[in-house]
């Protein structure tokens, strides 16, 4: 008989690492196909006289952020290479929170504090937990 009860780590962790891959990933695809990089760079408008008002950073950060969501909720969604992901997307986060904060330093946590949750919740849990995943098949930790 299976003892299921010992699976439950895996199974939450597989949910969390699935969730959030899907979360990324979709809006990733809606940012890069559908509303396009240039829509999305011309949606973030900061005050002309901001001294960060620079084409270089609002272009770096949305190309950063779009394929590192797009790229990493994939390899999330299959549970490949899931530690160096999470790795990118605290730099991610990181990115989203100061260009949030850059346009509106009260700006609403519900666009960020799921995802650095489930980011923080991945990082913290025991890498063993990772059954359900490319990464326990192909022996990478």
């Amino acid at each position: 008989m299976i003892d299921f009860e010992s699976y439950n780590h895996s199974v939450f962790y597989a949910l969390a690492r699935v969730i959030l891959g899907i979360l990324l990933f979709m809006q990733a695809y809606d940012k890069v196909f559908k509303i396009g990089l240039k829509g999305v760079v011309s949606a973030y408008e900061l005050p002309v006289n901001h001294p960060l008002n620079s084409n270089f950073l609002v272009w770096g950060g949305t190309i950063y952020t779009s394929f590192c969501e797009l790229i990493g909720g994939f390899l999330l969604i299959i549970g490949l290479l899931t530690n160096y992901v999470l790795y990118l997307l605290v730099i991610d986060m990181i990115i989203a929170t100061l260009g949030f904060c850059l346009q509106s330093p009260l700006f609403d946590l519900k666009y960020v504090w799921n995802r650095v949750v489930l980011i923080g919740f991945l990082l913290i849990a025991p890498i063993n937990w990772n059954l359900f995943s490319l990464d326990h098949l192909l022996g990478i930790k």
